[in-house]
């Protein structure tokens, strides 16, 4: 009994960390696209935005999709310029943003 509770809770990390590396994987490629477009260091995104809003939110991805409906709240502790913002929102909103899913069923009446 004991082994089927710690395979299971073994799945279930696995799982978590899984999801974690994901968001983390999104957060990157939308720092790094936008330090491409703005010409700037990722590192120096990273420093300057990232690393602070993890710390005030305990979470980039939450933040990042908090700022989409209230970017001068999010980004009001952050030393960063209008550009900057704009271009790094835009690309949030096309990476970080949850999907649209449809679901699809059929109903026989008879």
């Amino acid at each position: 009994m004991s082994i089927l509770i710690a395979e299971s809770l073994i799945m279930t990390f696995s799982k978590a960390l899984k999801l974690s590396f994901k968001k983390n994987l999104k957060i990157n490629k939308v720092l790094r696209l936008t330090a491409a477009e703005v010409n700037v260091d990722v590192l120096q995104l990273y420093q300057k935005i990232a690393w602070p809003l993890e710390k005030r939110f305990n979470s980039i991805s939450e933040a990042f999709l908090l700022s989409l409906k209230e970017p001068d709240f999010v980004f009001s502790a952050v030393d960063i310029d209008d550009l900057t913002r704009d271009v790094l929102r835009k690309h949030v909103s096309k990476l970080v943003m949850p999907r649209i899913s449809q679901m699809v069923s059929r109903f026989k009446l008879t």
